[in-house]
């Protein structure tokens, strides 16, 4: 098989994935929102906020994780840059911990190890980058 085969084999199998989880999405749509939306009432956490939160501060992330290596690597204050990352990074479970009634404890483990491992990679990313230039 050419290399060229197998990417076209490797998009159509792609694309019928897609399809697939779009027709699941479409027809259980209802449900989902209704699911998430009494997750929110019984936790009194809005899910529209948190999903402002967690996607809608992504590209904030990286934006200014890519500001602060860029300053870390020409040796300038990165600071600020490290700070916005951080902030925005753990607001969505700050959210979560804060406006959260009667969360099970098994979340606040969740949420602990997501914020290790996202930290310890956070940093990692951060050597790496920082030392390639070096």
């Amino acid at each position: 098989m050419s290399k060229l085969a197998f990417f076209k084999y490797l998009l159509y199998i792609l694309r019928m994935i897609s399809l697939r989880i779009s027709e699941i999405l479409i027809t259980n749509w209802a449900t989902i929102t209704n699911w998430v939306n009494h997750l929110g009432i019984e936790y009194g956490v809005d899910p529209y906020i948190f999903a402002f939160f967690y996607v809608g501060l992504a590209p904030l992330v990286w934006i200014s994780a890519a500001l602060a290596i860029r300053n870390l690597r020409s040796d300038k204050p990165a600071g600020l840059y490290i700070f916005v990352t951080s902030l925005t990074f753990l607001s969505p479970y700050l959210y979560i911990l804060y406006a959260g009634n009667n969360i099970p404890y098994w979340v606040y483990a969740i949420i602990l190890a997501l914020l290790s491992f996202g930290a310890y990679n956070l940093i990692r990313k951060f050597r790496t980058s920082t030392n390639a230039t070096h």
